[in-house]
């Protein structure tokens, strides 16, 4: 009886409660809970109480009062990431996401969300903890690197923004490769096994302006046809290729799939005839993957080749070099919530991109 006596003293004022009181209410309970210029801010009052009747309906109001006061607007925005060296794209986003969702779960309201002794309570635990198992924040990346590659990596952050990573992905992108001479691996970089060898020694007379001359050939310049390599995210028969390759069923799927992209500008911006290793600056339509065009290279030199360093230095409008966009840097920065809360940006959606290739719409998967 006093628990029923206790559940009405705290329903029946409620019913009340004018709703300009209502929103101070929430103001009170939860200003020092929200975080302001990042993407974060306000909090959400559940429906009236005044609207339910019945103590069941009662009790459901309540419950979702406690929730909805608990449920900070979610962080919304783009992310412009260095992406580390031996992470996968899919590292950076799931780092982004936990250290997000801890944060948020971490500036929730305690007090305001617990109920009086014995109101509300469920043989499950408190509707927060309910809550913060259901909690997921939406993240997407706009185009995968390879673990060994470094660079921008665009991460969407919210709904609005992973429904719409198409629309970050039509701009051009630049990248710079060092590639060696003399070997070919399976992966095309520095990370696969050698699965052939062959001299270099007929290249001694090259130099950079000889190499000039050949990526402004018709095979690497405009647009080209490239073979999706066996290590990669294109998925074939319902599975990624580089799972297929990795449990040594690369050879069941026949030929690998060909796709024309765009090449707008290349050029060797170093190369050393004697060790076999040079430098390459492309800039190229999404979809592209820089270490077949390297491989490709290497063929058309009467040898083989295989990448060993790649750096993407823009996406669209988003470049690594750009000082007026905030980037995060370092590993250190993808754990801190409050450095990618100031880093996130809120942008149009259909904002113009710079020229972007006569190519369709790119592959999510490149480099």
């Amino acid at each position: 009886m006093r628990t029923q006596l206790a559940f009405l003293s705290l329903v029946r004022p409620l019913r009340t409660t004018a709703p300009g009181a209502a929103a101070a209410v929430s103001t009170t309970a939860f200003a020092a809970s929200a975080v302001g210029g990042s993407g974060v801010s306000g909090f959400a009052l559940g429906p009236a109480l005044g609207s339910m009747p019945g103590s069941r309906k009662r009790s459901r109001a309540v419950s979702d009062l406690r929730c909805a006061a608990r449920s900070p607007k979610e962080p919304s925005g783009i992310l412009i990431v260095n992406k580390p060296q031996n992470w996968t794209s899919f590292d950076v986003v799931n780092k982004v996401r936990a250290t997000l969702e801890k944060y948020l779960r971490q500036h929730e309201a305690p007090t305001a969300a617990s109920p009086p002794a014995g109101v509300g309570k469920s043989s499950s635990g408190s509707g927060a903890g309910r809550r913060s198992r259901r909690f997921r924040l939406r993240v997407g990346h706009g185009g995968t690197l390879d673990p060994l590659a470094s660079g921008v990596l665009v991460l969407a952050v919210g709904a609005q923004y992973t429904r719409q990573l198409w629309e970050f992905q039509r701009g051009r992108k630049q990248y710079r490769a060092t590639f060696k001479l003399g070997s070919a691996t399976d992966t095309q970089d520095c990370t696969g096994e050698v699965i052939a060898r062959s001299s270099f020694e007929h290249l001694r007379e090259y130099d950079v302006e000889a190499l000039n001359r050949l990526l402004q050939s018709e095979a690497f310049h405009g647009a080209i046809v490239q073979r999706v390599p066996a290590f990669s995210a294109v998925r074939v028969q319902g599975e990624r290729l580089y799972d297929l390759a990795r449990a040594g069923k690369a050879d069941a799927i026949g030929e690998l799939p060909s796709r024309t992209v765009y090449v707008f500008e290349a050029r060797c911006e170093a190369f050393d005839a004697r060790q076999g290793t040079g430098t390459l600056f492309v800039d190229c339509s999404g979809g592209t993957y820089i270490r077949t065009y390297i491989d490709d290279l290497g063929k058309a030199l009467g040898t083989h080749a295989h990448m060993t360093s790649l750096v993407r230095l823009r996406v669209g409008p988003y470049a690594l070099d750009d000082v007026s966009m905030p980037c995060l840097q370092t590993e250190k920065e993808l754990s801190n919530p409050e450095k990618i809360l100031s880093c996130l940006q809120a942008v149009s959606v259909t904002a113009p991109q710079p020229a972007s290739s006569p190519v369709a719409k790119p592959p999510s998967s490149a480099a």
